[in-house]
């Protein structure tokens, strides 16, 4: 199978006979795979997931399936592991503010507390 390679925001309508280069499919096992998971999108998410698919030279649902299990191995949240991040940086510079000399910088610390309470408070519990 081959595909075109699409710009964002472009439709797939009609161009899926449309090819210039082979696409690779995930490992194939064997037995196959015997669950299917249906993922549902707004047009402009799977013109996306299509041309990022293409970028990797995979088909769509190759492509979202290796995300998927990518995400999923890791255990990784893509929107939260950054602020999770953030926190535990926070929380050390924290913890050197206080150590060195927590009259040092007035305020500073106050701020940082007040910045780690905001971050915890966008976290999921």
């Amino acid at each position: 199978m081959v595909a075109t390679l699409l710009t964002p925001g472009a439709s797939t309508c009609g161009m899926e006979k449309k090819h210039e280069r082979p696409l690779r499919h995930r490992r194939h096992l064997s037995p196959g795979r015997p669950r299917r998971i249906n993922a549902r999108f707004t047009t402009a998410e799977a013109d996306q997931v299509t041309v990022a698919a293409h970028r990797a030279g995979l088909t769509p649902s190759g492509y979202v399936a290796l995300m998927a299990l990518t995400a999923a191995s890791a255990g990784a949240t893509p929107h939260l592991d950054p602020l999770r991040a953030v926190l535990g940086e926070l929380s050390r510079t924290r913890i050197a503010l206080t150590t060195v000399d927590p009259e040092l910088l007035p305020g500073v610390i106050d701020r940082v507390d007040a910045v780690l309470q905001e971050i915890r408070a966008g976290l999921p519990r």
